[in-house]
């Protein structure tokens, strides 16, 4: 519920840049100030880059929590019982990246759809290519999560 009303907001927000000026044209024929879409593009690229950092350090709260119950279960002797938590926890990493991958690919489609239309083509192209590297920095947390928590066997 959070992460949709947050996305929702940061939507509303956008939009809200992007059509008021449109609305206050239709009460006055004066000049239609344009959104600038500079600060979309930054605005873009902050959220992009909070929720990749959001999702690294949730994969690294899962990681640190899962080693530390499978260096329990290994001392305990449990050694199969530690398989499926490391299987687990793989899964669950895995589901992280994921969602989080999901909803920066969306924003990004938005944000280009946004920036598109205002003619600012090599805007959205620089919200892609920060969208890409912040996927990447989600897909390499994902990768040293599974990694450490294989090191643990």
């Amino acid at each position: 519920m959070q992460k949709t009303w947050k996305m929702s907001w940061f939507m509303v927000v956008l939009m809200a840049m992007v059509i008021t000026p449109w609305a206050h044209a239709q009460d006055d024929v004066s000049p239609v100030p344009v959104p600038d879409p500079e600060q979309i593009a930054e605005e873009c690229a902050k959220h992009i880059t909070r929720k990749a950092n959001h999702a690294v350090g949730q994969i690294g709260n899962v990681t640190e929590r899962c080693i530390n119950r499978i260096g329990e279960l290994l001392e305990d002797g449990e050694i199969e019982r530690a398989h499926r938590l490391a299987r687990r926890c793989g899964h669950h990493i895995d589901g992280i990246a994921r969602r989080h991958t999901h909803a920066i690919r969306r924003l990004t489609r938005r944000c280009v759809r946004v920036l598109t239309e205002l003619g600012a083509p090599e805007l959205a192209e620089r919200v892609i290519g920060v969208a890409k590297g912040q996927a990447a920095h989600i897909a390499e947390a994902r990768k040293r999560a599974r990694a450490a928590i294989a090191e643990q066997f």
